[in-house]
């Protein structure tokens, strides 16, 4: 049985070997592991000696060719939807997600990982380059809600490049291999939803300085070194802060 990548799925498959072993190093065997979107299990094979491997394909086509190739894992293969999955009720313990994401639903995979927190211990992921420079990056201009807001609750590396010759279909952007590790933070110093609008309004107008951009908050004047920069140039403590302190 041949499968053809689907383009409704976004689907483009690893072929380079080295570079799955490699990614396959990366994980921890302490937890459940997930593999998002095997398809035709590239990947999956370097992933077997996990004793807890799970799969969740969405392609039914690809799913039945998992179910042939690795017979010893049937029981873990799901056909569904990973963004729609309660992690917590499926699983009811912490788990490892890994796995090359369709690059169109990459902020919706970091959203999903921001909410699941508690759940979510780590994540290996395959991500076009800039997204994976987004998300890593403490400071700059291209930063945004998710990637403040992933700073936050994990330890962000950014592993390695791969060229996009190693894919078939061969897609138009390098892609790079990022690693999320839980850290210590158990929850937000301030009112997540002061936080949130604090930083959508920050990064709406990312050329203005906080002062302007932040117009409608009222600040002590102590914090007037802080907003005196812009939302490129906080670190999350700062942004952090300022959420703590916005007066009503």
């Amino acid at each position: 049985m041949k499968i053809s990548p689907k383009k409704r799925f976004s689907q483009n498959f690893l072929k380079n070997d080295e570079i799955s072993k490699k990614i396959a190093a990366l994980v921890s065997k302490k937890n459940i592991l997930i593999e998002i979107g095997p398809g035709t299990g590239f990947l999956t094979k370097n992933l077997c000696e996990h004793e807890n491997l799970h799969l969740i394909e969405i392609d039914i086509d690809c799913v039945n060719f998992l179910k042939k190739k690795f017979p010893q894992l049937n029981e873990r293969i799901f056909n569904d939807n990973f963004l729609s999955i309660d992690l917590k009720r499926t699983f009811k313990e912490k788990v490892c997600i890994i796995g090359n994401f369709p690059y169109h639903i990459s902020n919706k995979i970091f959203k999903k990982v921001i909410e699941d927190r508690d759940c979510v211990v780590e994540l290996i992921g395959m991500f076009q380059k800039e997204v994976a420079e987004r998300i890593c990056n403490k400071k700059g201009k291209n930063r945004g809600f998710n990637s403040i807001m992933i700073q936050a609750f994990y330890d962000c590396e950014m592993c390695f490049d791969v060229e996009k010759e190693n894919f078939f279909p061969t897609p138009k952007v390098t892609s790079t291999v990022i690693k999320l590790v839980r850290n210590n933070r158990k929850k937000l110093n301030c009112d997540y939803q002061i936080l949130e609008s604090l930083l959508k309004n920050a990064l709406k107008q990312k050329r203005k300085k906080l002062r302007n951009a932040l117009k409608s908050f009222n600040f002590d004047k102590k914090f007037d070194s802080i907003l005196e920069k812009r939302a490129e140039e906080l670190s999350f403590n700062d942004l952090e802060l300022l959420a703590q302190n916005v007066n009503s």
